[in-house]
């Protein structure tokens, strides 16, 4: 359909209108999301199993992260020394066992992550393992008598929510496999 089209002079110029297409970008988006689908269960179907499977593997990581933090609390509160000269480092809890332990724990994690990096896409694998936002504030609670104000709890139940959501789609996934 051809339509009059003014030019900055005011001459009239003949073009084309461009033609609206009918389609909007959300079938773009919808092919690419169904392409990264099957390219994810793909890299699932694949994956080892045992001691090697991604997901336990992703266990492990955030159960490490939560031994850790627990660790390095109990280590720094352990030796904790407001009145040396470097106290306000934070290096004199190095002088703890507890704080070695949890550094251990932290390299485990690290290495069982890279893992799972390698079979999970990170978009997946990461909320998953903030599921350590919800165990550490818990174990503080229940394993160093730590208080949680209301207001926190009300934060751990938005995570819950979260991780859920996080979830929901990749238990439909695991179920097709």
């Amino acid at each position: 359909m051809a339509q009059r089209w003014r030019g900055r002079a005011g001459s009239p110029l003949h073009a084309e209108r461009p033609a609206r297409t009918e389609r909007c970008a959300l079938p773009i988006f919808e092919n690419l999301l169904r392409r990264n689908d099957r390219a994810l269960e793909k890299r699932m179907q694949n994956r080892p199993s045992g001691f090697g499977n991604p997901s336990l593997q992703l266990g492990l990581s955030v159960v490490c992260v939560f031994a850790s933090e627990l660790l390095l609390k109990r280590g720094a509160s352990e030796v904790a020394a407001p009145n040396d000269a470097f106290s306000w480092t934070g290096i004199n809890g190095l002088a703890s066992p507890l704080v070695w332990w949890a550094i251990v724990l932290i390299i485990a994690s690290f290495i069982s992550w890279l893992y799972v990096l390698r079979y999970i896409p990170l978009s997946l694998a990461y909320p998953l393992s903030r599921v350590v936002d919800i165990l550490v504030p818990l174990g503080c609670w229940i394993f160093l008598g730590e208080l949680i104000s209301t207001l926190r709890w009300c934060g751990i139940a938005l995570v819950v929510f979260g991780l859920a959501l996080v979830v929901k789609p990749i238990a439909k996934m695991e179920e097709r496999l």
